[in-house]
């Protein structure tokens, strides 16, 4: 599920967490069970990574943040 293009994101999202709570719980399990699904799953999570939502209103926003502007004033000690 987790390679095929065709389902829909958040299903794909979702067997990508499974994947990815199995290493931090049964890391040892996972190596030696799923060991040689992980030359295979490697590529997959870069792609998954570079795969943008076509928005065009990506770069409008709403309101200008305040936080993004604020200047810190630091004092020498």
């Amino acid at each position: 599920m987790f390679a095929d293009t065709n389902q829909e994101s958040t299903w794909r999202h979702l067997a990508l967490e499974v994947i990815v709570t199995l290493a931090e719980t049964a890391p040892a399990m996972l190596r030696k069970v799923g060991g040689k699904y992980i030359p295979v799953l490697v590529p997959q999570v870069l792609l998954m990574m570079t795969d943008l939502d076509e928005d065009a209103e990506w770069s409008v926003a709403d309101e200008i943040l305040e936080e993004d502007n604020d200047r810190y004033i630091f004092f020498p000690s």
